[in-house]
């Protein structure tokens, strides 16, 4: 805690301190020079007191607000309005679609609930009571954590900012997130599934989907270029998601680690080669009318143009209802990785094919099917002892 020396008429204190005087009407008054957290420039901050000791602690206080981040002007500035000040600033920084996720986070739950609190003043129990309110509403434990994951994202450039001195929503706790059973298709209803849609429109885009572990925005975005020579591999380079102006468009993947290299299996060979000769005959009936030149997407409509994420899904859950197999198209990519991993194939090449940002993150999804992995180690034993054949 720094100490000041006696404060005396007109006297300036240490370079730094401020200063602390007497006022016609009896009482102190000190000044110091802080940083305003809305416009980031130095000011001057008053302080009085009917004494010249008063006045000095009021001065003790601020410089140790100060030195833990927190500015004098701190207080004024709310929660609510920073939150909105950084979900505008964000700008191109982020994907459209993140930005609106953000948004929603932000705009939806987070300032209706402690916009109003002085941000400086933003305590973990603030943040946990309105995690709570949010679970009250109905929303489930997933949604609650993303909201919190958006909101400490934000405070984490409050930090940065000089604003606060720790992060309210990283203390917070979340609410308890219920385990839950991934959907996936066995190898054998994986194969099932292949050749029971061979011959469909979209039945290449299914086996792509079961044996590379693409995400749907992924797939709609793949192009002809993305598969590499003999058909032996295929580079995920883009997704297909919402823009700014509400449309569809080519961008980014999920993360920069979901830009990756797969190799290609014989059954994806094959059903590659199958859409191609659909695609062409397509293009031979549209003539002119074909849209499809400039992006030269592997999964299109009748003229060429992208499908939807959403169109692929609705088409995928007919087929699904059709063939008696009740898992939604995000099944797909799990029975891809769960048909990697049961079938000896390392996590860290699992990992990689799947696009995720750690071993960490593959092992989190799927940590369900453990025991069928441990009964593919210990077979696995079994073969390299000579216990089986």
């Amino acid at each position: 805690m720094p100490s000041y020396p006696p404060a005396r008429s007109g006297g300036r204190l240490v370079r730094g301190r401020g200063s602390i005087y007497p006022i016609s009407n009896g009482t102190w008054r000190g000044a110091a020079i802080v940083t305003d957290p809305s416009s980031g420039r130095r000011i001057r901050r008053y302080l009085s007191g009917p004494s010249a000791d008063s006045v000095l602690a009021k001065m003790t206080d601020l410089q140790s607000e100060v030195a833990r981040g927190v500015t004098s002007a701190g207080p004024k500035l709310k929660t609510g309005t920073y939150l909105a000040r950084w979900i505008d600033g964000l700008g191109s920084t982020v994907r459209p679609a993140t930005e609106r996720g953000y948004r929603q986070h932000v705009e939806g739950y987070w300032i209706p609930l402690i916009g109003s609190v002085p941000l400086a003043r933003l305590a973990p129990r603030d943040v946990e009571q309105a995690m709570a309110t949010l679970t009250a509403r109905g929303l489930s434990a997933t949604t609650v954590r993303g909201a919190r994951a958006t909101l400490r994202r934000c405070l984490g450039r409050a930090i940065r900012d000089g604003l606060i001195a720790r992060n309210p929503a990283s203390l917070a706790t979340p609410p308890r997130q219920p385990h839950r059973e991934i959907e996936y298709l066995p190898i054998p209803a994986i194969r099932r599934v292949i050749e029971a849609t061979a011959g469909d429109e979209l039945g290449a885009a299914w086996t792509i989907a079961l044996t590379t572990g693409v995400r749907l925005g992924e797939l709609a975005a793949l192009s002809w270029s993305d598969v590499g020579p003999d058909d032996l591999t295929l580079t995920v380079r883009r997704a297909l998601a919402r823009d700014a102006s509400g449309g569809w468009s080519l961008g980014e993947t999920k993360t920069a680690r979901s830009r990756r290299t797969v190799p290609l299996p014989a059954a994806a060979r094959a059903a590659l080669a199958d859409q191609r000769g659909r695609q062409d005959a397509a293009r031979a009936r549209a003539g002119n009318a074909w849209q499809g030149r400039r992006d030269d997407l592997i999964f299109t409509d009748s003229l060429g143009r992208p499908i939807p994420p959403g169109t692929l899904s609705k088409a995928w859950r007919e087929t699904a209802d059709r063939l008696g197999v009740d898992v939604p198209f995000r099944a797909l990519r799990h029975s891809a990785a769960t048909a990697w991993l049961t079938s000896g194939v390392p996590l860290v090449l699992v990992s990689e094919a799947l696009g995720h940002t750690g071993v960490s993150i593959t092992v989190a999804h799927y940590s369900a099917i453990a025991p069928e992995l441990r009964q593919a180690t210990a077979s696995a034993m079994d073969r390299a002892l000579g216990g089986e054949p």
